[in-house]
């Protein structure tokens, strides 16, 4: 996916959110920046209607790499995918 933030300066923080509109057999299995596994914060479906995950990277590479998302998707009429990157986070608080 041709998803390539940038970050820079100290305590970085990168959350992902991918939503798909699903006939409930779509799945994300992994989401990485860079070679580095993003955690799985948390899964929202609305039954028959759509699915949202949301994952987050704790301090990633500051150079600018594509994201790449592991799914299926069987039968989706639409997906979706938004990433953004912050420094200066809290990190001591969980995200």
């Amino acid at each position: 996916m041709p998803l390539s933030p940038t970050t820079a300066g100290s305590n970085r923080l990168m959350p992902l959110g991918n939503t798909a509109c699903h006939d409930g057999n779509e799945t994300v299995s992994s989401v990485a920046y860079a070679g580095d596994a993003l955690s799985l914060v948390g899964t929202d479906k609305a039954f028959d209607q759509g699915q949202i995950d949301i994952w987050n990277l704790v301090m990633p590479v500051s150079e600018p790499h594509d994201v790449a998302i592991a799914c299926e998707f069987l039968y989706s009429r639409s997906a979706h995918t938004g990433v953004s990157a912050f420094s200066g986070v809290n990190l001591s608080m969980p995200p």
